[in-house]
């Protein structure tokens, strides 16, 4: 997390989050003035490979497409950078269908799930990156008075383990 006052190195963001520094200086900001997403960019987030830069218009910003073409991954993308686990909700669009919904984890989305296909009689999911990997999500903020605010996280999965607790 970087703001014009403070650097913040950290390998668990939500724990930098909990921190008494982090949460009075954020408090402090929120009185002065409001922040507005002005880019997001992902690096292997999904089915997003390589480097996507997204610059946010001050006046707002449309994510249209057709089914299957990233729209819920960037959402998802915003969630895990500023939502705790237990708040966090990915695919929220796909709110009548469950199992689709709880398919979507932090793994899959390192990994670049694709496709769930049927091999000798069992469902396999196809992944773009299989072997050792890195994700990572970067969102920045600018608030009313110029001061800006960069959130990262940071995913990285070593070998080709596709369990959650391997990230």
């Amino acid at each position: 997390i970087t703001t014009n006052r403070h650097d913040y190195v950290i390998g668990d963001i939500m724990e930098a989050f909990n921190t008494d520094m982090f949460l009075q200086e954020t408090i402090e900001l929120s009185k002065m003035e409001s922040f507005q997403l002005v880019r997001m960019q992902v690096f292997n987030w999904g089915t997003y490979s390589g480097l996507h830069d997204i610059e946010v218009h001050a006046k707002g910003h449309l994510i249209i497409g057709r089914s299957g073409t990233g729209k819920s991954t960037l959402l998802d993308a915003y969630s895990l950078a500023t939502s705790a686990p237990q708040y966090r909700n990915y695919n929220a669009a796909s709110n009548d269908d469950k199992a689709r919904r709880d398919a979507r984890t932090n793994m899959c989305y390192v990994r670049g799930a694709y496709a769930k296909v049927e091999q000798d009689g069992e469902e396999v999911t196809r992944y773009l990156r299989e072997g050792s990997t890195a994700s990572a999500i970067l969102l920045t903020f600018k608030s009313s008075i110029g001061e800006v605010i960069s959130l990262l996280v940071s995913l990285v999965v070593k070998g080709q383990s596709t369990e959650k607790d391997a990230l």
